[in-house]
């Protein structure tokens, strides 16, 4: 309620944080539903942990941090398996990353609504808006810790408790867990307090110890008990690809979001005289900056295949930065630009959701990996009237087999993307080999994993066939599936 007992018009509770958070969650909710009503498969994101999710393991991948892999464990164990507490996991990570940032926001502008519209405009942005809701859930949790970390951080430098110190340990640690990448935040941040005299004036070294202490308490037993943790392979992507990639990625991430800053908040957009004054704006400028510059040195030298999460640690800061140049630019004269974001925002979302589920129900015709189309339920019905009941399934790679494990919950499924003991205790049964296209031989890799894994000859086979159907929304695309079953007992125990 307002002055003089008068209900606050939805606007004017903008400024309060339960209303920014509300929203935010409802933003995640709306994309929860999306989700169920899509493909009832497994996507290239989520099929993996399904597929890691039926053990514990200290490590699963060399070089690849467990802490997704352990909360989809967590989340499988807690729900029987249900695909759906995976689509759910993806958007609690995301609402908590969106209500990280939006804490962080509060901290460096001290404005809720200015907060929330540095928040808001993530829901409008390529990179955070609409590719977290496609791309792996390793970058989810990657982007959220990114967030936890910039509030935590950002409270740190504010309130100098020893609390927030522990806080940022804690996020410090986790974040680590994530994802390597994530070390490029804290590095960037840290060198970026050197060069602001008035925030690394509110450093206090002893709370700064604490932090370091709990950060390596976190990590000390994954790097302790898991095998090839810190196992980093270089990749061969050419040189000015790899670039071409990266430059691209941090190009669109802010995309279309960006735009409607600079068309509406033109004089934050424009040269603010003094502003290198401003601590924060000076702080975020250099740390983004140099975490440019880290990743490009990165990027080039691991040469990986996919420089989209590498941007996260770099441009997450960007909003803040901004609506930091549009509170000392604008003041608060800014209530007809803010209502204009607003709408630019929701709009956005609207779209970005209609496009979701009009590619979801155009595409299967010209999938190039249709992973979100294959029938899956006619597969496994042909494999059961094969003779496969249970057991170990052994797939081609982990999106068919983590919708293997969804239609075979009893099952054990092995993949050659990750050593044979990261996937659970052996189930008695028959070892049913799977891998899809044209070619109804096994395909080397698949091949070779399976006899040397476990010491088996593909030609004493039980029973050998393919399976081919028509496309989930599709009415002529049609794809194979091959398969073979081999003897009972022959996948149950890895060589050792």
């Amino acid at each position: 309620m307002s002055e003089g007992g008068r209900r606050k018009s939805f606007w004017e509770s903008f400024g309060e944080p339960q209303t920014a958070v509300s929203l935010l969650i409802l933003y995640c909710a709306v994309h929860f539903l999306a989700r169920v009503l899509l493909s009832p498969n497994l996507n290239g994101g989520e099929a993996p942990q399904m597929l890691f999710g039926q053990s514990f393991q200290w490590g699963y991948q060399p070089g690849h941090p467990p802490l997704m892999n352990w909360l989809a464990w967590a989340a499988l164990a807690a729900s029987s398996g249900s695909k759906l507490a995976l689509f759910l996991l993806r958007e609690v990570l995301l609402g908590i990353g969106l209500i990280g940032f939006f804490a962080a926001g509060r901290a460096v502008l001290g404005d809720a609504r200015r907060a929330a519209f540095a928040t808001f405009f993530l829901l409008a942005s390529y990179g955070a808006g609409w590719l977290l809701h496609w791309s792996s859930m390793e970058n989810v949790l990657l982007a959220t810790m990114c967030c936890l970390y910039l509030w935590a951080d950002t409270r740190a430098l504010t309130h100098q408790q020893t609390i927030d110190y522990v806080v940022l340990g804690a996020a410090t640690g986790l974040g680590l867990l994530s994802s390597y990448v994530f070390l490029i935040l804290p590095f960037a941040t840290s060198a970026a307090l050197a060069f602001t005299p008035e925030l690394r004036a509110r450093l206090r070294v002893v709370p700064l110890l604490v932090a370091a202490i709990v950060a390596i308490i976190i990590v000390a037993p994954y790097f302790a008990f898991a095998p090839d943790a810190v196992t980093l392979a270089r990749g061969a992507i050419p040189a000015l690809t790899e670039l071409r990639d990266l430059v691209i990625a941090l190009m669109l991430f802010a995309i279309p979001a960006l735009l409607f800053f600079a068309v509406l908040y033109r004089r934050a957009a424009a040269r603010i005289p003094h502003a290198s004054a401003d601590s924060w704006m000076r702080f975020f400028r250099i740390a983004m900056f140099i975490a440019a510059l880290t990743v490009l040195v990165l990027v080039l030298y691991f040469r990986r295949s996919d420089a989209r999460p590498w941007v996260y640690p770099v441009l997450l800061p960007l909003p803040l930065y901004l609506f930091a140049r549009a509170k000392r630019a604008c003041g608060s004269e800014t209530d007809r630009v803010d209502r204009c974001f607003a709408i630019a925002v929701l709009v956005c979302v609207i779209i970005g959701l209609g496009v979701r589920l009009w590619m979801y129900e155009s595409r299967a015709h010209d999938c190039r990996y249709c992973a979100e189309y294959w029938p899956m339920p006619r597969y496994a019905d042909t494999f059961r009237q094969a003779g496969f009941l249970r057991g170990t399934i052994a797939a081609s790679d982990a999106a068919l087999a983590g919708n293997l494990k969804l239609s075979f919950p009893d099952a054990r499924v092995v993949t050659p993307d990750a050593p044979a003991g990261v996937f659970g205790p052996p189930v008695p049964g028959e070892c049913l080999v799977v891998w899809g296209g044209d070619n109804n031989n096994v395909p080397p890799r698949l091949r070779d994993y399976v006899t040397q894994t476990y010491g088996v000859k593909l030609q004493d086979r039980a029973m050998q066939g393919d399976v081919e159907a028509t496309l989930l929304t599709s009415k002529t695309r049609r794809a194979r599936m091959n398969f073979l079953i081999l003897a009972q007992g022959a996948c149950d125990h890895p060589r050792t």
